[in-house]
C-alpha cells in the first residue's frame, strides 16, 4: 500500500471514487470541501494498492500538528468501495497510520460516518480503531427516522400539524434563501449562537449542489413562518438546518412542515437525519430539540469520534489481528 497527499490532478479519481463507496456522502466530495478551503490546511490522503489501484479515500486536513478527519465537515472517515475485504482494509488503515506518523502528525481525530448512511455495513474503522489503542473522544446523538417500518407521530405534532392548516399555512419548495437565513439567523440569535455557515457559502453551496440541497418553507400570505434546509444523498436525506419564527410556532407551522417532508417529500427515503441533538461532543442533551424530533418518530443513531495518538498506536494488535 501507498499514500498520497491530495492534490487538484487528482479530482477526477476523489470524485469518481465518491460515487462508489460505501460509507460515503457528497460532503465528502471536493466540490463540497473546496468551498470553505481557505479555512483549513487540506491534506487528504489517497490510498493505492500496490497495483496503483486506488483502495481508500480520506478527507484530512491539518491544525496544530493534529490530523483531522474532517474539521469542515460533519462526516469524516476513511471511505473505501463494497468489495474491499477486512483483511485488505487493515493493511489500509495502517498504511495511513504508518503515513501520518512519517509526517510527523501528534494525533489523528476521526469523525465516523453514522451507520445509517452505509450502503452496505461499514465498521471496519471502528474496529481497527479499537485495537490500535485510539480513544473516544466524543459521541454526538444523531436522531432518525427509518421510514419503513415507522414510528407515528405524537399526538401533540398532530395537533400542530391540523392547526397550521385551519390557519391557511401552506408547505412546499421554496427558493428564497434570503427570507429563510434571516429567520435562521434571528432564532440562533436567541440562544447566543449563529449558522455554521455564512448565507454567502450556503448560497455557494447551493448552486454547486443543486441536485442535492433543497428548501422547503412554510407560508402564510407570502410571509415564511417555518424552514428546513435539506441534504440528501441516496436515499438518505438530512435536516441540516430548522428554523420558524414565534408566529410560525403558536400556528404549528414547523409541525406542518416536518409532516409534509416526512409524509410526502421524502416517504421514499431509507433514513431521515435530523442531525445532532447533543452539545459538547456529546457531554449533554439539547432536551427541547431531542423532545421536538423524537415527537416525530426519531429514534437515536450515533456518531462516534476518536483520538489516536500516533506515538503510541498499539501495532502489535493491528498486526496480529490477521496472521
Amino acid at each position: 500500500m501507498k499514500v498520497e497527499q491530495y492534490t487538484e490532478a487528482k479530482r477526477s479519481q476523489w470524485e469518481d471514487f465518491v460515487n462508489r463507496a460505501k460509507n460515503a456522502t457528497f460532503m465528502h466530495t471536493r466540490n463540497f470541501i473546496d468551498y470553505h478551503g481557505s479555512r483549513f490546511e487540506d491534506h487528504s490522503l489517497l490510498v493505492y494498492s500496490d497495483a496503483d489501484e486506488l483502495m481508500g479515500i480520506m478527507p484530512v486536513n491539518i491544525n496544530e500538528q493534529k490530523a483531522y478527519s474532517h474539521q469542515g465537515l460533519t462526516y469524516g472517515g476513511l471511505l473505501i468501495l463494497p468489495s474491499l475485504r477486512l483483511d485488505e482494509y487493515v493493511e489500509l488503515f495502517k498504511a495511513v497510520l504508518h503515513y501520518s506518523q512519517a509526517q510527523g502528525w501528534k494525533s489523528l481525530v476521526y469523525k465516523t460516518v453514522p451507520a445509517m448512511y452505509y450502503q452496505f455495513p461499514a465498521f471496519e474503522d471502528e474496529h481497527l480503531l479499537f485495537l490500535a489503542g485510539a480513544k473516544k473522544i466524543g459521541q454526538h446523538i444523531n436522531p432518525c427516522i427509518q421510514q419503513s417500518p415507522r414510528l407515528p407521530f405524537q399526538e401533540r405534532r398532530r395537533r400542530g400539524a391540523k392547526k397550521a392548516l385551519k390557519e391557511n399555512v401552506q408547505c412546499g419548495p421554496s427558493n428564497d434563501i434570503a427570507a429563510y437565513w434571516k429567520l435562521l439567523t434571528e432564532l440562533l440569535a436567541e440562544y447566543q449562537s449563529s449558522p455554521v455557515h455564512s448565507f454567502e457559502e450556503i448560497t455557494d453551496l447551493m448552486s454547486r449542489f443543486p441536485n442535492e440541497i433543497f428548501l422547503h418553507a412554510a407560508m402564510q400570505n407570502n410571509e415564511m413562518l417555518a424552514g428546513i434546509l435539506c441534504f440528501q444523498w441516496r436515499d438518505v436525506v438530512r435536516f441540516q438546518y430548522i428554523a420558524a419564527s414565534h408566529k410560525g410556532k403558536e400556528l404549528g407551522a414547523p409541525d406542518a412542515l416536518f409532516s409534509y417532508l416526512i409524509d410526502d417529500v421524502f416517504s421514499s427515503m431509507r433514513f431521515i437525519d435530523f442531525g445532532t441533538s447533543t452539545n459538547e461532543a456529546g457531554k449533554s442533551l439539547a432536551m427541547g430539540i431531542s423532545q421536538q424530533k423524537e415527537g416525530f418518530g426519531a429514534r437515536t443513531s450515533i456518531q462516534p469520534i476518536y483520538e489516536v495518538d500516533l506515538n503510541v498506536v498499539n501495532w502489535d494488535a493491528l498486526n496480529h489481528f490477521v496472521s
